[in-house]
């Protein structure tokens, strides 16, 4: 219909402008062309209507673009059912209340629209009053409360009744007795509350004892040295308190001793202890009681010394040791010097002879003409032997040598004595020690040697000392490991090599001696 009515439009519109221009060529103009009527096209949608607002659409003329447009009205919201979303909040008789909340939403644009939350007035409170009573002490009043909440107040109040006295009672009665006062409390209470009005102690006089006769208690009997005694006690025939008691005294009976025994022998004086007589003694046949005689000190001898010379020698002092008679005390004074060594003539030892081809050697040594102790030791060279020009035997500086013939070498095997060696460090152990030396080449072994005596003599002044040696066969062990001694004593420790020659032992020095205490 829409469409219809816009062509009939488009129709007038055409004519009337031709009328025009027929009117207007009656001047010798030419009249125009008739218009071309419009051709409009499908109605477009340009903008969609909303709930709240209009939408657009177009129709286009195809011949000249000519437009038609046409409002589209809005659609209106499409609500949902109502729903709640806040509970309804009751009032109490001090605080409003507010009514249920709803809401609902449009399926197309999500509005949401509320009601409700309409204010309820507060209550106000509904009081009722309970009556208390005055009591004897206390005032009477009326409680209000409200029927709706646990709001309350009191008011109205009433003077208190006061006390009503009743008749006076005894309390708390004590009976009088021998030994001591009775008394009661006198007491009034309220006959209404029955609450305590007064109180007063009463005293009530004691009962006299009756005595009875005196009898005997704690007897204690007479010793030799001491007094006996015993309690003469009165008692009350009633009570039976006790009313007197009084101390008797009995005089002590005096010792019975019988015959003096040896109880300790006499003891002999010695040197330098006091001796003593022997003690006898007798015993009391009633309390055990012991008198003792005798026992009387016997003053010490005194030493009575002999005397001992002991004269010097090379190295060491020349003393007199006293030792006692009458016991084994003993103590050395008097020294003397040491002589000093005594040189004898010195004497070739380590001889190794001279050969054709070799030179030989031996050791000047110069002992003591008392003691033999080595005084010193001298290294001297002894050049090789040449043949004479004659091919005759001859000695060269008191040397023998024999010929060399038939290509065969007759000189003897060296026993020169090998090189020294030296301790390193003494580690001290529990009732031992561990020895470390320095390695020597060439040598068949080494000996170690330890003493509890610096001069290493099994008895030195009078006393006994250890001294033992440990030979190490290995050549290249450097270590040992010395066990079974005392604990925390003190050892001197000495090492020196030695080599095989010829089926015997050749030694070198001995290194400087060291000293190691064991662990206690």
């Amino acid at each position: 219909m829409k469409k219809l009515l816009s062509i009939a439009l488009s129709i007038v519109l055409a004519l009337s402008m031709f009328s025009s221009f027929v009117a207007y060529a009656g001047d010798n103009y030419e009249l125009p062309p008739l218009p071309i009527p419009h051709k409009f096209g499908e109605w477009v949608t340009e903008k969609e209507p909303t709930c709240t607002e209009d939408g657009k659409k177009v129709s286009r003329c195809s011949h000249c673009n000519a437009v038609n447009t046409e409002i589209i009205p809005a659609l209106g919201h499409s609500f949902g059912e109502w729903t709640e979303s806040e509970a309804q909040i009751n009032p109490t008789c001090t605080t409003a209340g507010k009514t249920a909340v709803e809401t609902r939403v449009c399926s197309r644009c999500l509005l949401v629209e509320t009601r409700g939350g309409d204010v309820i007035n507060a209550l106000n409170h509904d009081y009722k009053g309970v009556v208390t009573q005055p009591t004897c002490t206390e005032q009477g009043y009326t409680t209000y409360s409200c029927t709706r909440c646990d709001s309350s107040y009191v008011s109205d109040y009433t003077a208190s009744n006061g006390h009503t006295p009743a008749e006076a009672v005894m309390e708390n009665i004590v009976e009088a007795s021998h030994q001591s006062e009775g008394s009661y409390d006198l007491v009034v209470y309220c006959s209404v509350c029955n609450a305590e009005l007064s109180r007063e102690k009463k005293d009530t006089p004691s009962v006299p004892h009756i005595p009875g006769d005196a009898v005997i208690e704690n007897s204690v009997e007479p010793k030799c040295t001491t007094d006996g005694s015993y309690d003469s006690v009165v008692y009350c025939t009633d009570c039976n308190a006790e009313l007197s008691r009084t101390k008797v005294t009995v005089p002590a009976e005096g010792h019975k001793f019988g015959e003096w025994e040896q109880t300790a022998a006499k003891v002999e004086p010695t040197c330098t202890q006091a001796g003593s007589e022997a003690v006898e003694t007798h015993k009391c046949a009633n309390c055990e009681a012991v008198e003792k005689r005798g026992g009387e000190v016997i003053p010490a001898l005194d030493h009575e010394y002999e005397t001992k010379i002991t004269p010097p020698t090379c190295t060491e002092k020349g003393y007199t040791t006293y030792t006692c008679t009458r016991g084994d005390s003993t103590y050395i004074s008097d020294y003397t010097n040491a002589k000093g060594h005594t040189p004898k003539e010195a004497v070739r030892e380590n001889v190794v002879e001279a050969t054709y081809t070799d030179a030989g050697s031996y050791d000047a040594v110069v002992y003591c003409d008392d003691c033999g102790a080595e005084l010193s030791r001298t290294l001297t060279a002894i050049p090789k032997l040449t043949l004479p020009s004659d091919g005759s035997d001859f000695e060269a500086e008191g040397i023998p040598f024999e010929e060399i013939g038939g290509g065969s070498d007759s000189s003897k095997p060296s026993n020169t004595a090998p090189a020294k060696t030296a301790i390193k460090k003494l580690k001290k152990g529990k009732k031992s020690f561990k020895a470390s030396w320095k390695k020597v080449r060439g040598v068949s072994g080494y000996q170690l040697q330890y003493s509890t005596n610096k001069k290493f003599k099994k008895k030195y002044k009078g006393k006994k000392h250890t001294v033992k040696s440990i030979y190490i066969k290995n050549a290249n062990k450097t270590t040992r490991t010395v066990k079974k001694l005392k604990a925390g004593k003190k050892y001197y420790v000495r090492i020196r090599t030695y080599k095989t020659v010829g089926g015997k032992k050749v030694y070198s020095k001995w290194s400087k001696v060291k000293t190691v205490k064991t662990k206690k």
